[in-house]
């Protein structure tokens, strides 16, 4: 190869380099992140994704809905899904199961739920040998109802049939139709179940005041392999808390999008929720120790589980210190 040649051989090469230098710079980590429930406590992580908080960290997200937290622990499982938003139980199965998987912050800590019922039922104690809807076996809507009934005097595992259906939605179409008798249902469902002759029977926190409603959970060999990704997660997703509290109208047009919610419900759930999202993650750690002791003395579980083998504490801290 002559001089002349090379000089235009490593310009060329200079020009490509260049030209594709953009590309591989815009290159963006991927994640799924997948959601219990279509519930207004997620609206940080939507607002989050509309407002390009994700990309500016450079991640591209994609956010996936699952029918129950027990399938979306399943996809955390299998590494089809790398960070959850879901609830305690399924979280406690698994590390109960052997998996090495933990929570590292909160995400909402009310209680937003009413046990309702067909107009016919007028008291908890009129759902003796009836069929009350879950949206699966070990989930969330399960647990909650088992301790509203057993508060109430009833055998949560012999009184009642649990059948299950699947989301929120879905619950509150059956307990209209009449195929089951009653249900759980979210703060954002309130006004349509009264507006429909529906009874609600029980707020819950009335209960159980304060609640680790959701919580964000992941693998540990996940967190270990790429902590940096999860971290700008974490930033960009407290962005979006701080924007849901700032900006209630894109919020709410965020859960109108990310949900399906019309105006109202969208508006709805906004109010029941927004005060409930912590700043610095903080998990409503007494609602956790109750569950893992329901769950332990029904036998779901083979012993209790202290905080520190369920909830990975550092990023809360380090959010609390500043």
């Amino acid at each position: 190869m002559t001089l002349r040649r090379g000089i235009a051989f490593l310009s060329w090469l200079i020009l490509i380099i260049a030209a594709l230098a953009p590309q591989v710079a815009a290159q963006k980590s991927n994640l799924v992140v997948g959601f219990s429930a279509y519930s207004a406590a997620f609206m940080p992580a939507f607002v989050a994704d509309r407002s390009g908080y994700f990309s500016r960290e450079g991640l591209s997200v994609k956010l996936i809905f699952f029918q129950s937290g027990v399938q979306l622990a399943q996809s955390l499982i299998s590494g089809d899904t790398q960070i959850g938003m879901g609830s305690a139980p399924e979280l406690i199965t698994a590390v109960n199961a052997g998996v090495k998987m933990r929570a590292v912050w909160g995400i909402s800590n009310k209680m937003p739920y009413a046990l309702i019922s067909r107009p016919q039922i007028r008291t908890v104690a009129d759902l003796k040998g009836k069929k009350v809807a879950v949206s699966s076996r070990g989930s969330l809507s399960e647990f909650l109802a088992a301790y509203v009934l057993k508060n109430k005097g009833l055998d949560p595992q012999r009184d009642v049939t649990y059948i299950p259906i699947g989301g929120v939605p879905t619950r509150f179409a059956a307990v209209q139709t009449g195929s089951v008798d009653a249900s759980l249902i979210s703060a954002a469902h309130f006004e349509r179940a009264r507006e429909s002759g529906l009874n609600l029977l029980f707020m819950l926190e009335e209960l159980l005041p304060e609640w680790p409603l959701d919580i964000i959970y992941l693998r540990e060999d996940f967190l270990a392999n790429r902590e940096p990704e999860f971290r700008a997660f974490l930033r960009a997703y407290q962005q979006g808390v701080a924007a849901s509290k700032q900006s209630p109208d894109a919020a709410i047009a965020g859960l109108q999008k990310s949900l399906r919610f019309d105006h109202a419900m969208a508006k709805e759930g906004y109010n029941a929720y927004v005060s409930s999202l912590p700043d610095d993650g903080r998990i409503a750690e007494k609602g956790i120790e109750l569950t893992v002791d329901q769950m332990f003395e029904s036998g779901t579980i083979k012993r209790r589980f202290s905080m520190n083998e369920l909830i990975d504490y550092r990023y809360i801290r380090e959010a609390q210190k500043k």
